[in-house]
């Protein structure tokens, strides 16, 4: 309905909900994602993480994520190293779109490092291990919590 308002509509193309499966081709086609998140629009307290799921699919798709962090939950992820943190500013998001636009290397190397750094916190070895250790050790009866 922004969009619409705006007067730019024939400028976006919506998709609609994609299943996971399509989700992954989707990016294959796609330089960035933008994911300005905003918290308490929909509900009081509500906000929509970081980073999102699609986010990180698309990251691991060798997708650049430009994302927001209003409630500062990164704390892997590097502004100007591996991915662009942005204020939910529409004149800022567009100028640094236009920036990595006409410095596709930029774009290019941001994109890799955040698929690198995406691939091993969203690894199997690193998500399942310290959780398994703790069942463990629940299950061993050794809860030292």
């Amino acid at each position: 309905a922004d969009l619409l308002n705006a007067g730019c509509p024939d400028r976006f193309k919506f998709y609609g909900s994609l299943k996971a499966k399509e989700l992954r081709s989707f990016f294959d086609g796609m330089d960035i994602i933008l994911s300005p998140n905003r918290i308490n629009i929909l509900i009081s307290g509500g906000f929509d993480g970081f980073p999102t799921g699609s986010c990180i699919e698309g990251a691991l798709r060798g997708v650049l994520m430009m994302v927001s962090d209003e409630l500062g939950q990164n704390i892997y992820y590097r502004h100007g190293q591996d991915r662009r943190i942005s204020k939910n500013k529409p004149e800022g998001i567009c100028d640094c779109i236009v920036k990595l636009y006409n410095d596709p290397p930029e774009l290019w190397r941001l994109a890799q490092n955040g698929f690198w750094m995406t691939s091993e916190l969203f690894s199997e070895d690193y998500q399942i291990s310290k959780r398994k250790a703790i069942l463990e050790e629940l299950m061993l009866g050794n809860d030292k919590t």
